[in-house]
Protein backbone atom coordinates (compact mmCIF):
# COMPACT_ATOMS: atom_id res chain seq x y z
CA UNK A 1 0.00 0.00 0.00
CA UNK A 2 2.72 2.46 0.93
CA UNK A 3 4.67 1.99 -2.34
CA UNK A 4 1.45 2.88 -4.18
CA UNK A 5 1.01 6.00 -2.04
CA UNK A 6 4.64 6.95 -2.68
CA UNK A 7 4.09 6.67 -6.44
CA UNK A 8 0.85 8.69 -6.32
CA UNK A 9 2.47 11.41 -4.18
CA UNK A 10 5.31 11.74 -6.71
CA UNK A 11 2.73 12.11 -9.49
CA UNK A 12 0.87 14.78 -7.50
CA UNK A 13 4.04 16.80 -6.87
CA UNK A 14 5.14 16.49 -10.51
CA UNK A 15 1.65 17.37 -11.77
CA UNK A 16 1.42 20.50 -9.60
CA UNK A 17 4.87 21.71 -10.63
CA UNK A 18 4.12 21.05 -14.32
CA UNK A 19 0.78 22.85 -14.10
CA UNK A 20 2.35 25.87 -12.38
CA UNK A 21 5.09 26.01 -15.03
CA UNK A 22 2.62 25.81 -17.93
CA UNK A 23 0.30 28.42 -16.39
CA UNK A 24 2.83 31.00 -15.20
CA UNK A 25 6.06 30.54 -17.16
CA UNK A 26 5.25 28.92 -20.52
CA UNK A 27 4.67 31.69 -23.11
CA UNK A 28 2.51 29.66 -25.52
CA UNK A 29 -0.99 28.38 -24.92
CA UNK A 30 -1.28 24.84 -23.60
CA UNK A 31 -3.73 22.76 -25.65
CA UNK A 32 -3.79 19.74 -23.35
CA UNK A 33 -7.28 19.28 -21.95
CA UNK A 34 -6.35 17.52 -18.71
CA UNK A 35 -4.87 20.30 -16.59
CA UNK A 36 -5.34 21.16 -12.94
CA UNK A 37 -5.68 24.90 -13.62
CA UNK A 38 -8.36 24.25 -16.26
CA UNK A 39 -10.28 22.01 -13.90
CA UNK A 40 -9.90 24.56 -11.08
CA UNK A 41 -11.35 27.44 -13.12
CA UNK A 42 -14.20 25.31 -14.41
CA UNK A 43 -15.37 24.38 -10.91
CA UNK A 44 -14.90 27.93 -9.56
CA UNK A 45 -16.24 29.93 -12.52
CA UNK A 46 -19.56 28.10 -12.90
CA UNK A 47 -20.88 28.90 -9.39
CA UNK A 48 -19.35 32.41 -9.51
CA UNK A 49 -21.07 33.17 -12.82
CA UNK A 50 -24.37 31.78 -11.54
CA UNK A 51 -24.10 34.00 -8.46
CA UNK A 52 -23.25 37.02 -10.62
CA UNK A 53 -26.36 36.51 -12.77
CA UNK A 54 -28.48 36.88 -9.64
CA UNK A 55 -27.13 40.40 -9.08
CA UNK A 56 -29.52 42.77 -10.86
CA UNK A 57 -27.44 45.95 -10.68
CA UNK A 58 -24.97 46.00 -13.56
CA UNK A 59 -22.40 48.03 -11.66
CA UNK A 60 -22.44 45.70 -8.64
CA UNK A 61 -22.31 42.66 -10.92
CA UNK A 62 -19.27 43.98 -12.77
CA UNK A 63 -17.61 44.80 -9.46
CA UNK A 64 -18.27 41.27 -8.20
CA UNK A 65 -16.84 39.69 -11.37
CA UNK A 66 -13.86 42.05 -11.15
CA UNK A 67 -12.91 40.48 -7.83
CA UNK A 68 -13.10 36.98 -9.25
CA UNK A 69 -9.92 37.25 -11.35
CA UNK A 70 -7.44 38.30 -8.61
CA UNK A 71 -9.19 36.16 -5.98
CA UNK A 72 -9.14 33.08 -8.20
CA UNK A 73 -5.41 33.54 -8.77
CA UNK A 74 -4.80 33.60 -5.01
CA UNK A 75 -6.98 30.52 -4.64
CA UNK A 76 -5.08 28.75 -7.44
CA UNK A 77 -1.74 29.53 -5.79
CA UNK A 78 -3.12 28.21 -2.50
CA UNK A 79 -4.29 25.02 -4.20
CA UNK A 80 -0.84 24.52 -5.75
CA UNK A 81 0.81 25.06 -2.35
CA UNK A 82 -1.61 22.66 -0.67
CA UNK A 83 -0.95 20.02 -3.30
CA UNK A 84 2.81 20.30 -2.84
CA UNK A 85 2.55 20.18 0.97
CA UNK A 86 0.29 17.13 0.95
CA UNK A 87 2.30 15.45 -1.82
CA UNK A 88 5.62 15.78 0.00
CA UNK A 89 3.96 14.80 3.32
CA UNK A 90 2.51 11.65 1.76
CA UNK A 91 5.87 10.82 0.18
CA UNK A 92 7.76 11.15 3.46
CA UNK A 93 5.06 9.20 5.30
CA UNK A 94 5.08 6.36 2.77
CA UNK A 95 8.88 5.92 2.90
CA UNK A 96 8.89 6.47 6.70
CA UNK A 97 11.43 9.28 6.68
CA UNK A 98 13.07 9.37 10.13
CA UNK A 99 12.15 12.38 12.26
CA UNK A 100 12.53 11.24 15.85
CA UNK A 101 13.15 7.51 15.81
CA UNK A 102 12.42 7.05 19.50
CA UNK A 103 8.82 8.06 18.83
CA UNK A 104 8.38 6.15 15.57
CA UNK A 105 6.12 5.36 13.80
CA UNK A 106 4.87 8.87 13.11
CA UNK A 107 1.36 9.89 12.20
CA UNK A 108 0.59 11.44 8.82
CA UNK A 109 -0.19 14.76 10.51
CA UNK A 110 3.40 15.00 11.75
CA UNK A 111 4.68 14.83 8.17
CA UNK A 112 2.07 17.40 7.08
CA UNK A 113 3.37 19.71 9.83
CA UNK A 114 6.97 19.24 8.74
CA UNK A 115 6.13 19.64 5.04
CA UNK A 116 4.03 22.76 5.65
CA UNK A 117 6.54 24.56 7.88
CA UNK A 118 9.33 23.71 5.45
CA UNK A 119 7.36 24.92 2.42
CA UNK A 120 6.20 28.24 3.89
CA UNK A 121 9.38 28.84 5.97
CA UNK A 122 7.21 30.41 8.67
CA UNK A 123 7.87 27.87 11.41
CA UNK A 124 10.61 25.49 12.38
CA UNK A 125 10.94 23.84 9.03
CA UNK A 126 14.51 22.78 9.76
CA UNK A 127 13.44 21.14 13.04
CA UNK A 128 11.31 18.16 13.88
CA UNK A 129 8.31 18.77 16.17
CA UNK A 130 10.20 17.14 19.04
CA UNK A 131 13.19 19.45 18.55
CA UNK A 132 10.99 22.52 18.14
CA UNK A 133 9.40 21.79 21.52
CA UNK A 134 12.81 22.28 23.14
CA UNK A 135 12.71 25.97 22.29
CA UNK A 136 10.12 26.45 25.03
CA UNK A 137 12.40 24.85 27.64
CA UNK A 138 14.88 26.60 29.89
CA UNK A 139 18.44 27.23 28.59
CA UNK A 140 19.81 24.55 30.93
CA UNK A 141 17.45 21.90 29.55
CA UNK A 142 18.20 22.92 25.96
CA UNK A 143 21.96 22.72 26.55
CA UNK A 144 21.56 19.32 28.18
CA UNK A 145 19.47 18.10 25.23
CA UNK A 146 22.05 19.40 22.74
CA UNK A 147 24.90 17.66 24.56
CA UNK A 148 23.02 14.39 24.95
CA UNK A 149 23.69 11.44 22.67
CA UNK A 150 21.87 11.37 19.35
CA UNK A 151 20.65 8.46 17.28
CA UNK A 152 20.51 9.14 13.54
CA UNK A 153 18.61 6.42 11.71
CA UNK A 154 20.09 5.66 8.29
CA UNK A 155 18.85 3.01 5.82
CA UNK A 156 21.39 0.28 6.64
CA UNK A 157 20.88 0.72 10.39
CA UNK A 158 17.10 0.56 9.94
CA UNK A 159 17.48 -2.62 7.89
CA UNK A 160 19.62 -4.21 10.62
CA UNK A 161 17.26 -3.14 13.42
CA UNK A 162 14.21 -4.41 11.53
CA UNK A 163 15.89 -7.79 11.09
CA UNK A 164 16.88 -7.92 14.77
CA UNK A 165 13.33 -7.07 15.83
CA UNK A 166 12.06 -9.93 13.70
CA UNK A 167 14.52 -12.28 15.35
CA UNK A 168 13.48 -11.34 18.87
CA UNK A 169 9.88 -12.43 18.25
CA UNK A 170 10.92 -15.58 16.39
CA UNK A 171 9.81 -18.76 18.19
CA UNK A 172 12.65 -20.74 19.71
CA UNK A 173 13.74 -23.54 17.37
CA UNK A 174 16.64 -25.98 17.13
CA UNK A 175 18.41 -23.85 14.53
CA UNK A 176 17.59 -20.22 15.22
CA UNK A 177 18.08 -17.69 12.40
CA UNK A 178 20.84 -15.15 12.92
CA UNK A 179 22.44 -12.07 11.43
CA UNK A 180 26.06 -10.96 11.11
CA UNK A 181 26.79 -7.23 10.94
CA UNK A 182 30.34 -6.45 9.92
CA UNK A 183 32.23 -3.34 8.91
CA UNK A 184 35.22 -1.19 9.63
CA UNK A 185 35.79 0.35 13.03
CA UNK A 186 33.67 3.44 13.69
CA UNK A 187 30.91 2.46 11.27
CA UNK A 188 28.23 2.25 13.98
CA UNK A 189 28.01 -1.49 14.76
CA UNK A 190 28.12 -0.91 18.51
CA UNK A 191 25.58 1.90 18.25
CA UNK A 192 23.16 -0.44 16.45
CA UNK A 193 23.56 -3.00 19.23
CA UNK A 194 23.05 -0.36 21.93
CA UNK A 195 19.99 0.98 20.13
CA UNK A 196 18.53 -2.51 19.86
CA UNK A 197 19.07 -3.07 23.58
CA UNK A 198 17.50 0.32 24.39
CA UNK A 199 14.41 -0.54 22.35
CA UNK A 200 14.03 -3.82 24.25
CA UNK A 201 14.66 -2.93 27.92
CA UNK A 202 14.28 -5.37 30.82
CA UNK A 203 10.81 -5.84 32.27
CA UNK A 204 9.24 -7.59 35.21
CA UNK A 205 7.59 -10.94 34.46
CA UNK A 206 4.65 -11.42 36.86
CA UNK A 207 4.39 -15.15 36.05
CA UNK A 208 7.93 -16.04 37.09
CA UNK A 209 8.33 -13.16 39.55
CA UNK A 210 11.68 -12.23 37.98
CA UNK A 211 13.03 -9.48 35.83
CA UNK A 212 13.11 -10.62 32.21
CA UNK A 213 15.84 -9.24 29.99
CA UNK A 214 15.13 -9.89 26.31
CA UNK A 215 18.73 -9.45 25.15
CA UNK A 216 22.14 -10.50 26.43
CA UNK A 217 24.68 -8.14 24.84
CA UNK A 218 28.40 -8.91 24.88
CA UNK A 219 31.27 -6.83 23.55
CA UNK A 220 34.33 -8.96 23.03
CA UNK A 221 37.94 -7.87 23.11
CA UNK A 222 40.11 -7.48 20.07
CA UNK A 223 41.51 -11.02 20.43
CA UNK A 224 38.57 -13.19 21.55
CA UNK A 225 38.91 -16.84 22.45
CA UNK A 226 36.77 -19.51 24.02
CA UNK A 227 37.87 -18.73 27.57
CA UNK A 228 37.14 -15.02 27.24
CA UNK A 229 33.77 -15.74 25.65
CA UNK A 230 32.66 -17.87 28.60
CA UNK A 231 33.98 -15.29 31.05
CA UNK A 232 32.06 -12.52 29.27
CA UNK A 233 28.84 -14.55 29.35
CA UNK A 234 29.17 -15.28 33.06
CA UNK A 235 30.05 -11.65 33.82
CA UNK A 236 27.04 -10.38 31.84
CA UNK A 237 24.81 -12.80 33.74
CA UNK A 238 26.22 -11.60 37.05
CA UNK A 239 27.24 -15.17 37.92
CA UNK A 240 29.83 -15.56 40.68
CA UNK A 241 33.32 -16.43 39.61
CA UNK A 242 33.97 -20.14 39.81
CA UNK A 243 36.98 -22.26 39.00
CA UNK A 244 39.17 -21.52 36.03
CA UNK A 245 37.01 -22.18 32.94
CA UNK A 246 39.86 -24.09 31.34
CA UNK A 247 39.11 -27.20 33.38
CA UNK A 248 37.10 -30.03 31.84
CA UNK A 249 33.35 -29.67 31.90
CA UNK A 250 33.38 -25.94 32.62
CA UNK A 251 32.06 -25.19 29.14
CA UNK A 252 28.63 -26.31 30.34
CA UNK A 253 28.49 -23.70 33.08
CA UNK A 254 27.65 -20.68 30.88
CA UNK A 255 25.03 -22.77 29.08
CA UNK A 256 23.43 -23.86 32.35
CA UNK A 257 23.44 -20.25 33.57
CA UNK A 258 21.72 -19.10 30.41
CA UNK A 259 19.08 -21.82 30.73
CA UNK A 260 18.39 -20.75 34.32
CA UNK A 261 18.27 -17.05 33.50
CA UNK A 262 15.25 -15.04 32.41
CA UNK A 263 16.65 -14.16 29.00
CA UNK A 264 14.31 -14.61 26.09
CA UNK A 265 17.02 -14.81 23.42
CA UNK A 266 20.74 -15.27 23.70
Amino acid sequence: MKPLIAGLSILVVFGVLLDAFETVVLPRRVTRRIRFARFFYRITWIPSAALARRIRARRRRDSFLGFFGPLSLIMLLSAWAGGLVLGFAALHWSIESPLNPSAAPHAFGTYVYLSGTTFFTLGYGDLTPAAAALLAETPERRIRAILSERWVLYPRAKQALDHLNRLIVHPRTTRMPSIAIFGDSGMGKTMIMQRFCAENPPGFDPESGRERTPILALQMSGQPNERRLYSQILAALGAPRGPDPRFRGSNDRPYRSLKQSAFRHW
